[in-house]
């Protein structure tokens, strides 16, 4: 009888020691997986960063990218620009408005592939401007541009 006991108490010690081994090897295998990242990568940008008032050729270039291993819908559409923390600014509606189709990754982007825009804009008043490019399941890095007024030491270079 205690033959018995002893063979049952010895299974289970080493049952349990290869139970705490498997969990202890899962928790340090999925520690050393790689984080689980936003499928969306995007950017903001404008072509030079000082302009002057009253410059009409200015533009905001827009990119996303598919950096997951599923199809994304980026909905463009409902993405807003937050300049100098102020989600209301007018240039939304300008960009952001009229929903149309513009590639045929607007709603569906394949893993790997991007979608690039090229915007006119028309910010005047002098100032620094501070922008971010927000949408759902992406947020762009802000960026920054100045523009300057014009004087008589800095005469507007119109375009």
């Amino acid at each position: 009888m205690h033959k018995k006991a002893l063979l049952l108490f010895t299974l289970a010690l080493f049952g349990s020691a290869f139970l705490i081994w498997v969990r202890a090897s899962q928790k340090q295998n999925s520690a050393n997986q790689e984080p689980v990242r936003p499928a969306l990568w995007a950017a903001v940008g404008v072509d030079k960063p000082i302009y002057h008032e009253n410059y009409s050729g200015m533009q905001l270039y827009f990119t996303i990218v598919n950096d997951g291993n599923a199809v994304a819908n980026p909905d463009f559409d409902s993405s807003r620009l937050i300049v100098n923390g102020r989600e209301d600014d007018p240039v939304n509606q300008a960009i952001f408005c009229c929903g149309g189709v513009r590639s045929i990754y607007d709603r569906a982007l394949p893993p790997g592939k991007s979608l690039e825009y090229v915007y006119p804009i028309d910010f005047r008043k002098p100032g620094i401007y501070r922008v971010v490019w927000k949408g759902k399941g992406f947020e762009s890095l802000p960026i920054e541009f100045r523009i300057l007024p014009c004087d008589e030491g800095n005469p507007c270079k119109s375009k």
